[in-house]
């Protein structure tokens, strides 16, 4: 006995809406990432791979580059190491570039959320 009709176009509609759920979570996280890149003045590379995957690599002064497959997990772990470096009490980052200007530029952003808010 098959399926009722109801119950299999109750399933596509609940299956529809999680794939959009999941889509505009993905767009949003996408669209943080290039936020953040944008604020902290990070470059993004795009490289395409042999077999059709996108590579994104992500390059902030003073800090080794962050390559994922999706580019908010770039971000991420870029930004945890370079909160986790501007935080401490070192000078300079892993690279030996100047973590002065960064740490400025955290204060600044800082201030400006506590401004806005």
């Amino acid at each position: 006995m098959g399926v009722p009709t109801a119950v299999h176009q109750q399933a596509l509609r609940e299956a529809k809406e999680a794939r959009n759920a999941h889509a505009r979570r993905r767009r949003s996280a996408t669209s943080h990432a290039l936020e953040w890149c944008e604020q902290w003045g990070a470059k993004v590379d795009v490289q395409r791979r042999a077999d059709g995957n996108v590579l994104y690599t992500v390059k902030l002064k003073g800090f080794s580059p962050s390559t994922h497959i999706r580019l908010e997990w770039a971000v991420d772990a870029l930004r945890r190491t370079a909160d986790a470096w501007c935080a401490g009490r070192a000078t300079h980052g892993p690279t030996g570039a100047s973590l002065e200007p960064l740490r400025a530029r955290r204060r600044a952003l800082v201030e400006a959320e506590r401004k806005g808010a």
